[in-house]
Formats: C-alpha cells, structure tokens, sequence
C-alpha cells in the first residue's frame, strides 16, 4: 500500500548545510538574559502606558456620565417641584416630549391626554417623588430615573394618600435638555 504522504525524515538532506540545520538549536543563555534584561523594562512601560490610557478613556467617560446622570436628576427634581407648585397637570404638559406617552393603563400620548383634562385646583390633588435611581446610556441621550411618589388626594376632610413607585425614561432633545 502505498502512503499518501511522506515525512520530512523520509527525505534525504540534499546538502550538508541542510543536515546540520535540522539538529536541535541550543540557546546561548548568557545572550539570552541579556535580551531579556533589555526588554523587560520595554515590556513594563508598555503594560504601564496601556493601562494608563485605558484608566484615562474610563475616567473620562465615567465624568461624562456621571455629568449627564447628575443633569438628568436635576431636571426629574425640577419636574417634581413645578408639579408641586402648579399641579399635576400643567407640569405632565410642560416636561413630556410631544411623543412622550404614560399608561392609564394602557399606553396614551401624555400630553395629549393632560390637554384632554379640564384643570383643576392644583393643591387637590398633590403629586410627590423623587429620584433614587438614575442611570443614563454611554451616548448621553438616553437615560432613566426611578424612586417612590406619594399621591394625596386633599378634596375630602381626611387626605387619602396612595403611595407607589415610578420609572421615568428621559430623551435628550435636539437642544440638548
């Protein structure tokens, strides 16, 4: 039976030269260690620089972050208070985008819902929440916020108040808000 193909050994060395080369290569250790004790220094500057310019990129980003997280409670705190202020439904008018939608239960255009509603004394019924989550995307334009509300109803003698959570996703705008 003949084999399908042969080994480098099956070959004959067609030069001396040949015949030498295929003998194990023996190190020079003295050569060896003093390439070594070159490089290593490159090798840890390199390492070193690599992690400081990955340190760098992460810090910078983190502040970026952490600059458009803090914008972006500010601007849930400043929602919460002009509810407060002004009443629920001028401030869900004034704070959802045009396309901004909540659900009652089911999902429906914000602002087209508050509008629907004829307003009402804005100290009857009294919004509360406040941020304890936020979080906001790499990009900067996406982000989202969450934390308790407490809803009081003041239009009977003894205020009813309902407590319960909310979940708030926030689009930047073109202007940048």
């Amino acid at each position: 039976m003949r084999a399908l193909y042969r080994s480098p050994a099956d070959y004959p060395a067609s030069s001396p030269c040949e015949a030498r080369d295929k003998r194990p290569r023996q190190q020079i250790p003295h050569i060896q260690s003093l390439v070594d004790s070159v490089l290593e220094p490159f090798r840890r500057v390199s390492i070193a620089c690599a992690f400081l310019t990955y340190a760098a990129c992460a810090i910078g980003a983190s502040l970026a972050q952490d600059d458009a997280r803090e914008s972006l409670v500010a601007t849930e705190r400043a929602f919460a208070r002009y509810a407060f202020e002004h009443g629920i439904r001028p401030a869900f008018i004034e704070f959802f985008a045009e396309d901004g939608i909540n659900f009652q239960p089911g999902p429906v255009n914000t602002r087209e819902a508050y509008r629907a509603r004829p307003p009402s004394d804005p100290k009857r019924l009294i919004l509360e929440w406040h941020p304890v989550l936020a979080g906001v995307a790499s990009a900067g334009d996406l982000g989202f916020t969450s934390g308790p509300s407490t809803l009081t109803d003041r239009s009977t003698e003894r205020p009813e108040t309902h407590h319960g959570l909310f979940f708030s996703v926030w689009r930047r705008d073109e202007a940048g808000v």
